[in-house]
């Protein structure tokens, strides 16, 4: 009983120094608690607010730097797609969960193969960044055609040093993109550049050092020499020796007749027949171009719709004018005595059909048969060789028979 009472003395002679000991301690730790969060309540904002829109505004002012987007049309996509993009990071720094982790991670994954992707889409035909104007995008010209790449480096399959777009040769490898190069027709060509001024048509000398032109750079197929950018001064070379050969041929336009000509070149399909067309309905046809002889009006080529629009007007003709229905009849020819093919030109002079009996028939003229009213077609080689081919097995067929040798009933028995 002493000892607790002494215990109980000694406790309340020290309580005064215990006291200021526990108050010390708990200011201490109330200066430690206000101190960290000082630094943690702008870590937290930092880490949850600051840090996530930093990254996605790093991004935005990519897209907007490469592509040269509309700084309002970038802020309003990337205001809209702040939204997943905060959420997903939110996930993934969450420190309770491993499943919201995996989550926030997918999202930003995701976010991230969509960001990529959509930067390829916009810079793929691009070749200078839109903010500092560098050069993006090399290139080799191979004998495959273009090949580019969005860093410097070798073409793997020909080994060819990789070069930087140039504002140069940006132009040039639009029109390489699309192709090697095709004949043009210059009478019909616009050689340069309406609006940058620089040529738009490419040149070669064959052997007879006459001018080639293409529609863009490269090689030519026959001669494999370079093709080189038209110039003013090649431009009125050409001209000049255009003029002297016009010259050189009367300087005319010769007519031709539109029933035998060939209206569109059979390996281009450019047109190769030029035509005027009076008011009153009458149309001309001329093998080169140039000026109507009698109006002087400038002759314009052929199309596709012209070429019917003139057959459907001579249809109508023919179904109107009893002339023209007279002159339609067609004769049948002995195909043993005529002559088929003109020898100058080697268009044909004689039309054929089946007859009802389905034997080849040959007539003078276009037209129909005049017993099946089936369109008559111009012969050719093929025709006649089938032709003859029909009339040798007829030939053959028609032959007598030879007559059965007498039968032998004896030798048959052994």
């Amino acid at each position: 009983m002493s000892s607790l009472v002494e215990t109980l003395k000694q406790f309340l002679s020290n309580f005064p120094k215990l006291a200021s000991g526990v108050w010390l301690n708990a200011k201490g730790i109330v200066i430690a608690v206000l101190i960290s969060l000082a630094f943690l309540v702008p870590g937290w904002v930092i880490g949850w607010v600051v840090t996530p829109w930093g990254i996605f505004r790093h991004y935005v002012n990519t897209v907007a730097e490469v592509t040269g987007l509309n700084l309002y049309l970038v802020s309003a996509l990337s205001t809209v797609l702040f939204i997943p993009f905060y959420y997903g990071y939110s996930l993934l720094i969450s420190p309770l969960s491993k499943r919201r982790r995996y989550a926030g991670a997918s999202i930003l994954g995701g976010m991230f193969v969509l960001y990529n992707l959509g930067l390829y889409s916009a810079t793929k035909k691009a070749n200078f960044s839109f903010g500092e104007g560098k050069a993006i995008k090399w290139y080799a010209i191979t004998p495959d055609g273009l090949y580019e790449a969005d860093r410097e480096g070798t073409d793997p399959k020909y080994g060819l040093h990789l070069t930087a777009v140039t504002p140069d040769m940006a132009e040039i490898l639009e029109l390489v993109r699309q192709g090697p190069p095709a004949l043009l027709d210059p009478h019909a060509t616009e050689f340069f550049n309406a609006n940058t001024g620089r040529a738009r048509s490419w040149y070669s000398l064959d052997e007879d050092d006459n001018y080639r032109f293409f529609d863009r750079p490269g090689y030519d197929p026959r001669s494999s020499a370079e093709l080189k950018p038209v110039t003013h001064a090649v431009v009125d070379e050409w001209r000049k020796r255009d003029k002297e050969k016009a010259a050189a041929v009367g300087g005319n336009p010769n007519p031709i007749d539109p029933k035998t000509a060939v209206f569109f070149n059979p390996v281009s399909g450019k047109p190769q027949v030029w035509y005027h067309h009076d008011p009153d309905g009458t149309w001309e046809f001329f093998g080169t171009r140039g000026f109507h002889p009698r109006t002087g009006a400038e002759l314009k080529e052929v199309t596709a719709e012209v070429v019917e629009e003139w057959r459907t007007a001579e249809q109508a003709r023919a179904a109107s004018d009893p002339a023209a229905i007279e002159q339609a009849k067609v004769n049948q020819v002995d195909p043993r005595s005529v002559v088929f093919f003109n020898p100058t030109n080697g268009q044909p002079f004689v039309w054929c059909g089946r007859g009802p009996s389905g034997r080849m028939e040959f007539f003078d003229r276009k037209g129909v048969h005049p017993l099946t009213g089936a369109p008559l077609q111009p012969v050719t080689q093929e025709i006649l060789a089938r032709w003859r081919t029909d009339e040798q097995r007829l030939a053959e067929a028609a032959k007598p028979k030879a007559p059965a040798p007498p039968h032998d009933a004896l030798k048959d028995r052994w």
